[in-house]
């Protein structure tokens, strides 16, 4: 009986590890991703990014690339065309955090203009309603490109003629892009229109404020790009400086082929290499 009980739970634990092993290797995989996306890990605009051909075949052409110098330079192998799966999910991680980034940088730059058009609206005896109306039209007619934000800006003009109350259908614009400068003005909006406050200076000082950290960005940017071209120029020169000697003195990277110390070294140094350029990146992206 006591034996029996034993293998039970024995079978039972056998079992149960590849769950466990499922879930750590997921963990891993989402810590990466994290690692990769870094801030954009926890962006709205990640669940609105959409890929084209275009994107597709760039970001295709890029991995191929990649394994072409690995096998090529490091590993003198096609088998490297075996992590082909992995070395394309990095680079739709890097391609995310870069439109990610972008999306965010456009949303700000619209919304800070959306501000100041209402603050003047205001200014000028509108209302609310008609201030929001008067930006959809007047940015409608300045740019006929399609944006995120400007879609957002006409649901809410048409929850609003519906009869919704202009307050919360912000509301509704703030939790579909819960960013922090769009949430505060979803807050001030609240409470000035139930407690009857000045909601025109706070538009005004909201867009002010906002109007500077992007000032203050674009300066830091500024002061950094001579750093940002140096991180690019040691990123790509390792790189071309083996395929130069891989390409005019072939036997001189000969003994590191096909043995397994040199795999060893070779993947060390392509790590520390990798995670470098990661980590420089990160040094040299500021946010405000």
């Amino acid at each position: 009986m006591g034996g029996g009980g034993t293998s039970s739970k024995s079978g039972e634990t056998l079992r149960g590890r590849p769950g466990v092993k499922k879930g750590m290797i997921k963990g891993i995989f989402i810590k990466i991703q994290n690692l990769l996306l870094g801030e954009c890990a926890k962006s709205p605009f990640l669940k609105l990014i959409q890929w084209n051909i275009r994107n597709v075949l760039v970001i295709t052409a890029e991995c191929v690339g990649v394994l072409i110098f690995l096998g090529l330079v490091l590993y003198d192998s096609p088998l490297v065309f075996l992590i082909f799966p992995g070395i394309l999910w990095l680079n739709i991680c890097l391609h995310q955090r870069k439109k990610c980034e972008s999306m965010r940088e456009e949303f700000l730059e619209e919304y800070s203009g959306m501000l100041s058009s209402l603050a003047s609206s205001l200014r000028a005896g509108q209302s609310l309603e008609s201030a929001f109306r008067e930006y959809e039209i007047s940015s409608d007619q300045l740019c006929r490109d399609r944006s995120l934000f400007r879609e957002g800006i006409r649901e809410l003009n048409r929850s609003v003629s519906l009869g919704i109350p202009v307050e919360k259908a912000f509301l509704n614009f703030a939790n579909r892009f819960p960013l922090e400068e769009v949430k505060d003005l979803s807050e001030i909006l609240i409470f000035a229109k139930r407690l009857g406050g000045n909601y025109i200076q706070n538009i005004s000082y909201t867009a002010e404020k906002l109007h500077d950290a992007m000032e203050v960005e674009r300066e830091i940017e500024s002061m950094t790009a001579e750093k940002r071209l140096e991180l690019r120029v040691m990123a790509v020169l390792p790189a071309v400086l083996l395929l130069y000697i891989r390409l005019t003195s072939p036997d001189f990277l000969q003994a590191i082929y096909h043995n397994l110390p040199g795999i060893v070294v070779m993947t060390t140094c392509l790590l520390v290499y990798v995670f470098s350029i990661l980590w420089g990146r990160r040094i040299v992206s500021v946010n405000v």
